[in-house]
């Protein structure tokens, strides 16, 4: 094995068990607004980038525009999102938070700083990961352009 794919292979398994941790300490909080950590994934990127629209959260999030729509029509359903087609172009669907997304975004935000942030991670250990992801990231993205 070469000693890029050993580091390709280490960095592949060190993100399956970040992303299994996350999960497991993640699922008990958005289980409690009825969701799964997709569909806060998602109110969160809204909550991030304002009013966005379904095929831009498609992007963001790594999902097929078809999931992305029916993920949006869900919480739509539920009262977490508003979506309207822009006026300019009936095929374009915007969305944004509805008061109750908000509020659900601020409370599992509050939430996970409460029980995890405040007692198990020193932040300077955070933002030195966040600062290693961060760097990683940009140069996985210039190598696939």
């Amino acid at each position: 094995m070469t000693l890029a794919a050993y580091h390709g292979a280490s960095i592949w398994q060190f993100s399956r068990i970040l992303n299994d941790c996350l999960s497991k300490a993640l699922q008990p909080i958005v289980r409690r607004y009825g969701i799964t950590q997709q569909q806060a994934q998602l109110l969160f990127s809204v909550h991030k980038n304002k009013n966005v629209t379904v095929g831009s959260l498609a992007s963001r999030l790594g999902l097929a525009r078809t999931n992305a729509s029916a993920m949006c029509k869900k919480l739509a359903s539920m009262g977490f999102l508003k979506r309207h087609r822009r006026a300019d172009d009936e095929r374009v669907v915007s969305v944004v938070l509805t008061d109750m997304g908000k509020d659900a975004v601020l409370a599992i935000e509050s939430r996970i700083e409460k029980v995890y942030l405040e007692n198990y991670i020193n932040m300077e250990e955070v933002e030195k990961m966040m600062e290693s992801f961060s760097q990683l990231s940009t140069r996985l993205m210039e190598e696939t352009e």
